[in-house]
């Protein structure tokens, strides 16, 4: 189901309505809001959905897409474990910070719903994330980077990192820009691993 070949229509009325989630809230994202900004009338919306159920449901995995795109990690391979690591999480939290937090409103909406469907997308975009940054971890113990460690462990800490990025940009209104934001948790994160290497 996340494999969902979106119709470019479609996509810009997905585009639209997290432009409006970003700025005034899910409950804002009506398809007569949507279709006046995009100038059209609000039949025109559903010509591309068969339900508001449904346009949720895609809505959700367009956020997955457009995310895992995002942190497609396409750095060399053959650059240093850190490089690649920084890389994605740079990426990733510049994504949160353009989508203007759309995602984690989503997140919200999807927990105070108790929709199921829906927190499983989240859940998928968070686990496809994680699994992303174990396989950096996991090749740097092959390639004898740095010691052995429990790269499951690692990735859910690194994961809960951009969470909490998302988070403190959300509800605290942080300016803080997504560089400024990983430079200073990245080295101590690089550090303590290579201390931990010596030990």
């Amino acid at each position: 189901m996340l494999n969902h070949e979106f119709t470019p229509k479609q996509i810009e009325i997905m585009e639209t309505a997290l432009k409006i989630i970003s700025s005034e809230g899910v409950k804002s994202a009506s398809f007569r809001l949507i279709a006046k900004r995009l100038g059209v009338t609000e039949p025109a919306i559903y010509r591309h959905f068969q339900s508001k159920s449904q346009f949720t449901v895609l809505l959700y995995m367009y956020m997955h897409r457009s995310f895992m795109i995002s942190v497609n990690n396409d750095s060399d391979e053959r650059a240093s474990f850190s490089k690649r690591l920084y890389s994605l999480l740079n990426k990733a939290l510049f994504h949160i910070r353009q989508c203007g937090n759309a995602n984690f409103k989503l997140l919200a909406y999807s927990i105070y719903k108790n929709d199921r469907n829906l927190q499983d997308i989240i859940t998928r975009i968070l686990l496809d994330y994680s699994s992303k940054i174990k396989d950096i971890l996991d090749d740097a113990v092959l390639r004898g980077e740095i010691n052995s460690i429990d790269t499951e462990a690692h990735s859910g800490m690194l994961s809960s990192f951009t969470q909490t990025y998302a988070i403190n940009s959300a509800l605290l209104k942080s300016g803080i820009a997504p560089s400024d934001y990983l430079e200073s948790f990245f080295e101590s994160y690089i550090n303590g691993i290579k201390k931990g290497d010596r030990q």
